[in-house]
C-alpha cells in the first residue's frame, strides 16, 4: 500500500508543470489564458481525484476481502472448538459411567466375598455325619483339643465366631480350603 502511494506521488511530480504560476502572474494573465489555466488545473485535479478514489476503492475491496476471510476463519475455529467441547463432555460422561460401573462391580465383588466368608459350611472333612449337626464352635474346640492337646491346657481359648468355607467357587479367587 505504501509503495502504491509513493509510486503515485512520483508520477504526479513528473506531471506537474515546470512553471507554476503565482498569484501576481495569474492576475496579469489575459482572460482566455486564465480560463485555460483554470480548466487545465481543474482537469488535473479531477484526474487526481479519480486516481485517489480508484486507489481507495481498491483498498476498501482488499479490506472487505480480508474481513470476510477473517470471519470465515473465526467461524471455522468456533465450529472446531464446539466439536472439541462436545467430545470433552462425552468423554467426561463416559468416564463417569465407567467409574460408576467399576464401583458397582467392586461392591458386588466385596459383597460376594463377604458372603462367602460369613457363610457357614457343615461339610467338614474328618467329622462323622452324626457330629455335623453340632455347632461350628464346638467342632472347632474339638479339633484344637485333638490336634493341640497342650494348647488347650495352657490357655483358655474362646471362640467368638466360626465359619466354614462356601460351597461356591469364585473363579477369581483360589480354591477355598476345607477345615
Amino acid at each position: 500500500m505504501r509503495r502504491q502511494r509513493n509510486m503515485f506521488q512520483a508520477r504526479e511530480q513528473d506531471k506537474t508543470p515546470e512553471k507554476e504560476l503565482n498569484e501576481t502572474e495569474t492576475n496579469n494573465l489575459p482572460d482566455k489564458k486564465f480560463k485555460q489555466n483554470s480548466i487545465r488545473m481543474l482537469t488535473d485535479l479531477g484526474r487526481k481525484l479519480d486516481e485517489h478514489s480508484e486507489n481507495a476503492n481498491k483498498e476498501l475491496e482488499n479490506i472487505k476481502k480480508n474481513q470476510s476471510e477473517m470471519k470465515n476463519t473465526i467461524l471455522e475455529m468456533k465450529n472446531s472448538l464446539e466439536g472439541l467441547n462436545s467430545r470433552v463432555r462425552l468423554e467426561e460422561i463416559t468416564q463417569a459411567e465407567q467409574i460408576k460401573e467399576k464401583t458397582i462391580k467392586k461392591k458386588d465383588s466385596l459383597r460376594d466375598l463377604w458372603g462367602n466368608i460369613k457363610h457357614t459350611n457343615s461339610c467338614i472333612i474328618g467329622i462323622p455325619e452324626e457330629d455335623r449337626d453340632k455347632r461350628a464352635e464346638n467342632q472347632f474346640e474339638e479339633m484344637i483339643a485333638e490336634n493341640f492337646p497342650n494348647l488347650k491346657k495352657e490357655t483358655d481359648i474362646q471362640v467368638q465366631e466360626a465359619q466354614g468355607t462356601s460351597n461356591k467357587i469364585n473363579p477369581k479367587r483360589p480354591t477355598p480350603r476345607i477345615l
